[in-house]
């Protein structure tokens, strides 16, 4: 290479050395645009785990289906889903875990409303479009049955304010530990109250009013937790259930996108 009074040489490796592109069958694959499927993804992966000792939880479970997919990650405290209804057309049913950086991927390379073929097989995904091809390998293994941890019978619902509980929690998260994060809800009568409490550093209390049905209830969560989960709820109003101070709470958008889109998250034992 030259430029004016610089010169280099480099060396290079036999281009028969570089790794061969998986052979994916994208005339039997299906149409989906970049930009749903980034999104599914953004509104999932959040959820999944770091750990070496449980990888499959370090993927995205996409699960397709004839007319409906879903984007499901857990890393054993919060679940994340977001479903998207599929037009017509013919779909073979599978379910494949992605790693969340290939995922990323699709919205550097592709715009959002650009078409792309996505293909599968047992150890490789592959997604194409006009501006080029992502290739990557799937996660191998059983995932596990996340539909036996969504509870059914939450039977106490709170109505909130999603912009104004996100505020309340990021105040409480500053006295909150640094190890637990741990912030308690205290709901009673359309009221919603919080509180923490840590050694050596002080502790904070604030309340709102909100829309509740159901008994009182105090009940601690991981407060980075709660606020991930708002993050990627679109509509002005959050809906929480609850069943008991240690059960699994559920949070959805309080609007039209409910079924489309669910977290839950584990609560924290609240220490007295």
């Amino acid at each position: 290479m030259e430029c004016e009074a610089s010169r280099f040489r480099v060396h290079g490796l036999p281009a028969e050395d570089f790794p061969s592109f998986p052979e994916l069958d994208f005339a039997k694959g299906f149409h989906v645009t970049a930009g749903l499927v980034e999104r599914m993804a953004a509104r999932t992966a959040f959820a999944t785990s770091n750990e070496d000792t449980r990888p499959i939880l370090n993927g995205v479970l996409w699960q397709i289906g004839d007319d409906v997919m879903h984007m499901v990650a857990t890393n054993g405290h919060r679940l994340a889903r977001a479903s998207m209804e599929l037009g017509e057309g013919k779909r073979t049913a599978r379910d494949v875990i992605v790693p969340p950086k290939a995922l990323a991927q699709l919205g550097r390379i592709f715009a959002p409303d650009d078409e792309v073929r996505v293909a599968s097989d047992e150890k490789q995904i592959g997604f194409q479009g006009e501006r080029g091809v992502v290739f990557s390998r799937v996660i191998e293994g059983p995932y596990p049955n996340y539909e036996q941890v969504i509870p059914r019978d939450n039977d106490k619902r709170l109505r909130v304010d999603k912009e104004r509980l996100a505020s309340a929690l990021r105040r409480m998260a500053v006295i909150a530990s640094d190890q637990t994060h741990r912030v308690r809800m205290s709901l009673d009568q359309d009221t919603l109250k919080f509180h923490v409490s840590t050694p050596d550093v002080g502790e904070g209390s604030e309340q709102m009013s909100a829309s509740y049905e159901g008994e009182a209830l105090d009940i601690g969560f991981n407060a980075n937790y709660l606020l991930e989960v708002l993050r990627f709820i679109d509509t002005d109003e959050v809906e929480m259930t609850f069943k008991a101070p240690e059960r699994a709470a559920l949070l959805r958008p309080a609007d039209g996108d409910s079924d489309s889109y669910l977290c839950l998250v584990m609560p924290l034992r609240l220490q007295e």
